[in-house]
């Protein structure tokens, strides 16, 4: 069962990953061409881009402009953090790739989910920024949660339970 559940929540987090990139590279990409365009090249603005996505700290000690690279960092990072937010304040608990992979988050308290949810994903992001560690911890805990799961008390299941 938590092998399984992890298989998912990785399929998920790619899903998810995808969407939320498409979102950020666009943007970053319009702000160094627009608002930056006197601090990078601009025929490298695309993968100035991507680079910022897809290694975070490795940008921040490699290019010049450091008020630039913080603030596209801080952008992205807003923009996935209402992603993931937004979708799991929907009544679904759910973000499309949760949803493709056939997953949901649960509410292991009595107390409101929402602060809690914020919370989640406000360390589930920084989990993307700091190469996954926080999130490779679910292979070595017990119940097959996050460090951000345990944190908030969500956790995260498969939605066929019987074992389909």
């Amino acid at each position: 069962m938590k092998s399984r559940v992890f298989k998912k929540r990785l399929l998920a987090t790619i899903i998810d990953f995808v969407i939320v990139f498409v979102v950020s590279i666009t943007v970053c990409a319009l702000l160094i061409t627009s608002v930056f365009k006197d601090a990078f090249d601009q025929q490298a603005a695309p993968f100035v881009a991507i680079n910022l996505l897809l290694n975070p700290l490795y940008s921040i000690v490699t290019y010049g402009n450091a008020y630039g690279t913080f603030v596209m960092l801080l952008i992205s990072f807003v923009i996935e953090l209402l992603y993931y937010s937004l979708f799991e304040l929907l009544p679904t608990k759910r973000t499309p790739g949760y949803a493709l992979s056939g997953i949901h988050l649960c509410n292991d308290s009595d107390s409101s989910m929402t602060a809690r949810i914020f919370g989640r994903n406000f360390l589930k992001v920084l989990s993307r920024y700091l190469y996954g560690v926080p999130f490779l911890i679910s292979i070595f805990s017990a119940s097959g949660n996050a460090f951000y799961d345990c944190v908030s008390k969500i956790t995260v299941e498969a939605d066929d339970v019987g074992g389909k």
